[in-house]
């Protein structure tokens, strides 16, 4: 089960990734990001997520989804804290790959942030 979580984690960097790249406007992003996540938690019958959109550094949006616990019901906020576990090893695997097939390149000292703003 856990790396099935990996791997959803994993698509969404990446495919989250491409939407960001698109053309449009901000509004326009953020609601295919929205329907996006939507989708994703219906067909992998997720109960709650969250996510932010940044852009230049600037926050566009930080939204949650579903409950954060089924026995409460309480709501997942954009203050909710998940445990990530190793989930992060495949989002930095993810902007790796992103970065190389974007760049075709990335130098072991660089940091992703200096080479791939798409993600910040």
């Amino acid at each position: 089960m856990f790396d099935s979580y990996m791997v959803l984690a994993l698509a969404a960097v990446l495919l989250l990734g491409n939407v960001c790249c698109q053309e449009g406007s901000d509004e326009e992003q953020i609601a295919l990001i929205d329907e996006f996540i939507r989708d994703l938690m219906e067909s992998e019958r997720m109960v709650g997520a969250a996510h932010a959109v940044v852009k230049f550094g600037r926050p566009l949006m930080a939204q949650g989804y579903g409950v954060k616990d089924l026995e409460t019901q309480e709501p997942v906020t954009n203050h909710t804290l998940f445990y990530l576990a190793s989930c992060t090893k495949a989002i930095n695997a993810a902007l790796v790959v992103n970065t190389l097939d974007q760049y075709g390149y990335v130098a072991v000292w660089q940091q992703i942030k200096d080479v791939c703003m798409v993600w910040l």
